[in-house]
């Protein structure tokens, strides 16, 4: 070796300098090695990505398509306002009106019942969807429903509720079915009657509690006027709810 690089010893102001061709070679061969393992996976690398795009992706059935289309027409971002058209309390029950025909009141005062009791009610209801009669308009993509997605009424359009004598589920009609159904219904109805022979009209308030869509409805009321007032009664009737 040059005794001028071996000799030399190191001071502030200079350096050792040694010079090794065997690292040299070592790093030369590290290298090639590197170089040729990326030349034998890229191919295999290649190939796989073309398999996977010869792969066909799973598409959706005709009627999955109608079901999320029916799901999109029906989901709306906020909830609606309005005492008569109604409106959304929270994820889960609405408010709006509903009307009651009487078919049988029992007079507790009296005593005595009358089949076909005059007087139709009307009232401000609040009904409640539970979320296992809702579906839910949550989407995992744009072509399939999230069966597990969040349900919240307030994101259905009024129009997409069951009502009374309004009730096809998605599965009879994938164009017209109805994609929230109400439980149970409670409603602060008044009825208001006159009677053959008199001049004075019959005013009743009466707690309402509505089933099958608010098509059964029974209550407990009061007569307030009339020549029946300050007597209690139960009332069986047949009515109809909104889309709210």
């Amino acid at each position: 070796m040059n005794r001028a690089f071996s000799n030399t010893r190191p001071t502030r102001r200079s350096f050792v300098f040694r010079y090794r061709p065997h690292a040299l070679g070592r790093l030369d061969l590290h290298a090639l090695v590197v170089v040729a393992a990326c030349v034998m996976v890229s191919p295999a690398a290649g190939a796989e990505r073309m398999l996977m795009d010869q792969v066909p992706v799973p598409q959706a059935s005709d009627d999955e398509k109608k079901i999320v289309d029916r799901i999109k027409a029906c989901t709306v971002p906020g909830a609606g306002v309005g005492i008569w058209g109604g409106g959304d309390i929270n994820s889960n029950w609405s408010f709006g009106t509903t009307a009651t025909a009487r078919l049988f009141q029992y007079n507790f005062t009296k005593g005595s019942g009358s089949v076909n009791a005059e007087g139709l009610g009307i009232g401000v209801a609040a009904r409640y969807y539970p979320d296992s009669w809702m579906t839910t308009t949550k989407l995992k993509s744009p072509t399939e429903v999230d069966e597990k997605g969040d349900k919240d009424l307030r994101k259905i359009k009024p129009e997409c509720r069951a009502t009374s004598f309004s009730a096809k589920t998605l599965s009879e009609s994938m164009t017209e079915g109805k994609v929230a159904f109400p439980a149970i219904t409670f409603s602060a109805t008044a009825f208001f009657s006159k009677p053959q022979g008199r001049d004075e009209i019959n005013f009743a308030p009466t707690f309402i509690v509505g089933l099958l869509r608010d098509i059964i409805q029974v209550g407990f009321g009061y007569n307030a006027t009339g020549p029946e007032r300050k007597s209690t009664f139960l009332v069986v009737g047949v009515g109809t709810g909104f889309n709210f």
